[in-house]
């Protein structure tokens, strides 16, 4: 009773420290809904998970500037019209107005090595975000198999624990009626305390970890928030939705 006593405190002491406030009046929180299948909530992951979206946007980006830089070896190409009106010029009265039309091309002919190491750099900075993205993803495929396991383990073995709790209460029910006739001893009735009490323990135990699970799988899908009607702060906001990026990598030599 002393150990429980003293992790019901450390409890108390730990929530103290991440809300800021005394846990005094606790409601039982929902257990939230999650998707039918394992792949069905990879799905919604790959979609929605705010990891993997920041990991596209710095795909894109990188994608963008290996495009800017791709774009030194073209040369410019612009169309200029111009018009010129006179008056009275050298002496001769009167006026004139000429119209002027040109295609006029750019071409640094003298720079190919220097674009060529940029446009190397920003290769290696697009595989480099495209890598981050990949084990970026792969890290929350196995922690969302992992937490899917547990919430399927977790599912098998509530059922179990509350027969098994409901099997002490009525065996210890079945001791006290004994021990009143004197076919129990003290101790016995002490041990069919103690085993109602390690199984209540571990039915309410299994019945947290089924709920705690789909908050993990909810937050590797990238909807807790949404599932407990909390609006992100405005900085988390992404200021455009970037696309996933298909762009082939180019052949880094």
């Amino acid at each position: 009773l002393l150990t429980e006593q003293t992790n019901l405190e450390d409890a108390r002491a730990n929530y103290q420290s991440i809300t800021g406030q005394e846990p005094d009046t606790l409601v039982m929180p929902a257990k939230i809904a999650v998707p039918a299948s394992l792949e069905a909530a990879r799905t919604v992951m790959l979609a929605n998970n705010p990891l993997l979206k920041q990991a596209d946007a710095d795909v894109e980006a990188t994608r963008q500037q290996y495009e800017a830089a791709k774009s030194r070896f073209y040369p410019d190409v612009n169309v200029e019209v111009g018009r010129t009106m006179d008056n009275n010029i050298d002496g001769t009265r009167g006026h004139s107005q000429e119209w002027q039309a040109m295609l006029r091309m750019r071409y640094n002919l003298y720079n190919g090595g220097s674009d060529q190491a940029t446009i190397t750099s920003y290769a290696y900075k697009m595989k480099e975000a495209q890598d981050v993205k990949n084990n970026a993803q792969r890290q929350l495929n196995e922690d969302l198999r992992l937490a899917w396991n547990a919430l399927k383990n977790a599912g098998q073995q509530v059922p179990i624990a509350k027969e098994y709790a409901d099997r002490s209460v009525q065996v210890r029910s079945a001791y006290q009626e004994q021990f009143s006739l004197g076919d129990r001893t003290l101790l016995d009735m002490l041990d069919s305390e103690n085993e109602v009490f390690s199984a209540q323990r571990r039915y309410v135990e299994l019945q947290f970890v089924d709920m705690f699970t789909t908050y993990r799988i909810s937050a590797r899908t990238g909807e807790l928030l949404k599932s407990l009607n909390i609006q992100p702060p405005t900085a988390a906001e992404p200021l455009g939705q970037a696309k996933s990026s298909q762009a082939e990598l180019p052949e880094l030599k």
